[in-house]
């Protein structure tokens, strides 16, 4: 997940972080509006508001993958501006999308074929009770165009061209199916013409009780109104094969140059759908204010500790239990978006850290004070990155009442890896110890101050 295919390589002939040339369109329809996309409905007579996301993103509202999103992930809004929400009761609003959703079912915009390709995968995974509408099954669809290849995330159902073909070659109806969770095309495949549709992505809606045909978005990212998820992998050549690479990187200069004034714009809109929800976390997704996190002068800095885009995976070796992540993600400073004022270290804040479990429970990390914080999701600022070192400025630590802390880390990178030495915790900087890696500790990694990390993907983050 980088320009070349490893991050510090940049003999092959083509790069994406490079690239001038159109090679692909996005795949659906859209005009440019001044922070946002406008996306029409299939039948032209309806529309979305669709926000852009960074490409290796790390932090909420632009990923809840805090390991660096290897996708754009972009939101659809079906409502203009706050206005179009009604007040059912005090402290209750929520979008109009009819009965059944059939007023969301009609704005819903739909994926186009960028260029002709292959359809090589449909594949069905059950729904997910309580989140899209009507509980729609998540599909996955793989569209070939031969150089790259699209894996749409989240489709919710698919237009009725695409369901006759299937129809008639497998002998499905992918609209109506339920049954094993299979690659419905098996080894068979499509054909498929530029332009042509191919899927719905999924609404994330849930009728408000006793509102009938009233919708909000329980348990996402804006809990207030349905969204339209539209997330989707782009896999192109690299030295080392084939890997993810950054969408906006193949529409040509001129149009990621427009889409990224638009992405920065967004970001400092203080009334942005995307953002405005989240403005007391501004620190953490302004830091990613270019929309390929991957292309960057330094993109094999980080002492060892960014690769594939900084998410480090805690492994079983020698007392760990592989129940955490930790990631590193860099600021991007050439954006309108960054400022430094954001950062408690200033301009010498670079780089962004944080944690995560995947057992549902928080960090409860020892204070100077002997006091416990608990933190569910604990980010912070690097203050210092050196060979084998870092000083951590953890910011808004323990939910309950938000307080900051400095410690050390020890680490030492491998081939894929990396023993990293947690110091403890202080009110101060120079209070922060750095800790010293015994030759015995790689063999006595304990899960919490000790432990060994990989960067093998593992459920739950």
């Amino acid at each position: 997940m980088s320009c070349f295919g490893s991050d510090e390589d940049d003999t092959v002939n083509w790069s994406t972080c490079t690239n001038s040339q159109v090679r692909m369109n996005l795949p659906f329809s859209y005009t440019k509006d001044t922070s946002r996309l406008i996306v029409r409905n299939e039948t032209d007579d309806g529309e979305v508001y669709v926000h852009l996301g960074a490409f290796g993103s790390h932090f909420n509202p632009l990923t809840g993958h805090n390991y660096g999103d290897p996708k754009s992930n972009m939101v659809g809004f079906f409502t203009n501006s706050d206005n179009d929400l009604e007040e059912l009761e005090l402290g209750l609003s929520a979008f109009f999308g009819g009965v059944d959703g059939s007023v969301l079912e009609n704005l819903r915009p739909v994926y186009r074929a960028p260029r002709n390709g292959t359809i090589q995968e449909i594949s069905y995974s059950a729904s997910e009770p309580g989140l899209y509408l009507n509980d729609e099954p998540l599909w996955q669809l793989v569209f070939d165009m031969g150089d790259f290849a699209i894996r749409f995330d989240h489709v919710g159902k698919f237009p009725q061209e695409l369901v006759d073909a299937v129809q008639a070659k497998v002998g499905v109806d992918i609209n109506t199916y339920t049954g094993s969770e299979i690659n419905i095309l098996g080894s068979q495949s499509l054909s498929w013409k530029a332009n042509a549709p191919l899927a719905y992505p999924q609404i994330i809606a849930s009728e408000v009780v006793g509102y009938p045909g009233y919708y909000v978005g329980t348990n996402s990212a804006f809990e207030d109104r349905p969204t339209v998820q539209m997330e989707f992998f782009v896999v192109g050549p690299v030295l080392t094969g084939f890997d993810e690479v950054c969408v906006y990187k193949l529409v040509g200069s001129t149009e990621e140059a427009a889409l990224q004034t638009i992405y920065e714009l967004d970001l400092l809109n203080a009334t942005s759908q995307r953002f405005a929800g989240w403005l007391d976390t501004n620190w953490q997704w302004r830091a990613e204010g270019s929309l390929c996190m991957t292309c960057r002068e330094d993109t094999s800095g980080g002492w060892g500790l960014f690769e594939r885009l900084g998410g480090w995976w805690e492994t079983d070796e020698y007392g760990s239990n592989e129940n955490e992540i930790f990631s590193l993600a860099w600021i991007s400073k050439v954006s309108d978006a960054y400022n430094a004022d954001l950062y408690l270290g200033g301009t010498g804040t670079a780089w962004l850290v944080s944690r995560r479990r995947n057992d549902g429970l928080p960090f409860q990390w020892i204070m100077e004070d002997l006091s416990v914080a608990t933190t569910y999701y604990p980010v912070g600022e690097v203050l210092n990155l050196a060979p084998n070192e870092m000083l951590i400025l953890w910011r808004d630590l323990n939910d309950a009442s938000p307080r900051i802390a400095y410690q050390r880390v020890a680490f030492i990178p491998g081939t894929s890896r990396v023993f990293v030495h947690w110091g403890e915790f202080s009110d101060t900087e120079s209070g922060a110890i750095l800790p010293v890696i015994d030759s015995d500790d790689f063999t006595n990694s304990n899960g919490n101050t000790l432990v060994w990390y990989n960067l093998t993907w593992r459920p739950g983050f």
